[in-house]
């Protein structure tokens, strides 16, 4: 495997909306009903994420089969969504991509991400990955928990 990390281009954006709407449609296997969070079938939505430079790609061999959205506030990376191609999956390139988005990152204080309660399979990848449920929130549809993880190797 070798992975690229990179700023996705305006030619992935319909290939990557394809893939995020594949992998959250994939949850309702794991306790979730057909559909996923806001704009996660939606080309506007991702292009828009694109146009202001928080939308990433992950590449394997050159193949496309993750995507991400973030950003960065008050020296904290705030992790949106990731998102593995649902016909990639159990390949590592979840713990790839989150690695990937580290390394990038890695002079942020904090990385911080939510999940849905009901999302077994993400709440355990998340924890997997070192990140700590910090708390939950409440939404009209479910309760997303809180994840962070501090970045031991940030220069305060």
């Amino acid at each position: 495997m070798s992975y690229i990390f990179r700023s996705s281009n305006e030619n992935e954006v319909l290939a990557l909306t394809k893939m995020s709407e594949r992998a959250f449609n994939s949850d309702k296997e794991f306790g979730g009903s057909d559909g996923g969070p806001t704009g996660f079938d939606d080309y506007e939505f991702h292009l828009n994420h694109f146009r202001e430079g928080r939308l990433y790609s992950l590449l394997d061999d050159d193949k496309l089969v993750a995507g991400a959205i973030f950003k960065i506030q008050d020296n904290n990376l705030y992790i949106y969504r990731i998102f593995v191609d649902s016909t990639e999956f159990h390949k590592g390139h979840g713990l790839a991509l989150m690695k990937a988005i580290e390394e990038k990152f890695s002079t942020v204080n904090k990385y911080y991400l939510d999940t849905p309660e009901w999302n077994i399979r993400t709440n355990n990848f998340y924890k997997k990955c070192g990140y700590t449920a910090t708390g939950k929130e409440h939404t009209p549809d479910f309760d997303l928990i809180i994840f962070e993880k501090v970045n031991e190797n940030a220069i305060s």
